[in-house]
């Protein structure tokens, strides 16, 4: 296992999935990566299971349109990062754009399978005077 993590251009297709499943509330494809006991923490929640966390995810962005602009990914071997930033928007207010930063890290088996997701998002900026009050 290496000490560091190391920065490289290019996003693997499983993750690039994966994020697409979560902006499309679809869990398809990219969540066939997960363990079905994998361990999500989002902030201060902790999800276990890939049914409990689709499930999240889905609650989560029903109410939301969601895009991923990640600007740099970082490969450890079993620790993957991705930094960026978000563009959200209410779907009923869909100009109203917020855009705050993440990052998000995915440790994963010698397999490729997905054991632990955890993400932190904020804090929140508001684009084009949008109401940023998103609790």
């Amino acid at each position: 296992m290496p000490d560091t993590l190391v920065r490289l251009d290019d996003i693997p297709g499983w993750i690039r999935q994966y994020l697409l499943d979560v902006e499309l509330g679809r869990f398809a494809g990219g969540f066939a990566y997960l363990e079905p006991d994998a361990e999500l923490r989002f902030g201060a929640q902790v999800v276990t299971g890939r049914s409990h966390i689709k499930r999240f995810f889905k609650s989560l962005i029903a109410p939301l349109i969601l895009k991923h602009e990640v600007k740099e990914f970082w490969d450890g071997s079993p620790v993957k990062m991705l930094r960026g930033h978000l563009l959200l928007a209410k779907r009923q207010l869909p100009t109203d754009i917020i855009s705050p930063p993440f990052v998000e890290f995915l440790t994963v088996s010698p397999v490729m399978k997905v054991q632990e997701i955890a993400i932190v998002v904020g804090p929140i900026q508001a684009i084009n005077g949008a109401d940023n009050s998103y609790s």
